[in-house]
């Protein structure tokens, strides 16, 4: 009798919103604490999304802290209790998440190296301390990939599907567009319009939608982080 082959469980299961609202919460946290400590004097720094949602808050008269951390942890919750995916984690994914998340990060990072343009298009630039560059990349990886892709991408894809009954695969690749386009502007509303960066940025878009929908939030999140400390490392090293 022929016995079953085992199935490899990691992969669907590390796909799991459980996995990617926790290191998406911890990847924001660890930047808003790098960013405390670096931010003083006239000049402070903030990843695009964040300086936004802080924008917004405080018109409203909401403390521009409390505001950004509340929406973060009000959207993360949201996605998780409407997904509702497994709570039991593996711990012993994360070294393997880290790992795949560093080689997507790496091959992306070698098809844009030679591109000299290009390659400072990240959430850093190399006047800036190595401490807060590596704050800046954490910024962009959490709150980037929670807003355009968990939020935008998705919910967009959702309405498409569910509401307007469109076939998923047509509802997949609006959302995509959308939510590439969205993540274009972020990066020019307090900012000079370039069109090479954007288009660039406009294409990294539409990997990250693909990178969400293929392997989940986790992934996502991790590989955009991993992907600007390339960015770093060719800059400083």
């Amino acid at each position: 009798m022929a016995k079953k082959k085992r199935k490899f469980p990691y992969f669907p299961e590390s796909c799991n919103d459980t996995y990617g609202v926790l290191i998406t919460l911890v990847t924001i946290l660890v930047y808003e604490i790098i960013l405390s400590y670096c931010n003083y004097g006239n000049i402070i720094y903030r990843n695009s999304v964040d300086l936004l949602l802080r924008t917004l808050v405080k018109s409203a008269g909401i403390a521009a802290d409390i505001g950004s951390l509340g929406f973060v942890v009000l959207i993360s919750a949201a996605i998780w209790l409407h997904k509702r995916p497994p709570l039991s984690i593996k711990i012993q994914y994360l070294p393997m998440m880290i790992l795949e998340s560093s080689v997507y990060a790496f091959i992306v990072g070698l098809l844009v190296s030679n591109l000299s343009k290009f390659i400072i298009l990240a959430a850093t630039n190399s006047g800036q301390s190595l401490v807060l560059q590596i704050g800046l990349s954490l910024g962009a990886g959490g709150y980037e990939e929670l807003i355009f892709r968990a939020l935008l991408f998705y919910y967009s894809a959702f309405m498409l599907i569910e509401g307007v009954h469109l076939r998923p695969e047509l509802g997949y690749y609006i959302a995509a567009l959308l939510s590439s386009v969205a993540f274009v502007w972020i990066h020019y509303w307090n900012m000079p319009f370039d069109l090479y960066s954007a288009l660039f940025r406009f294409l990294a878009g539409l990997f990250f939608c693909v990178l969400y929908y293929w392997r989940g939030l986790g992934i996502a999140t991790l590989t955009h982080v991993f992907y600007d400390f390339f960015v770093i490392y060719t800059n400083n090293f």
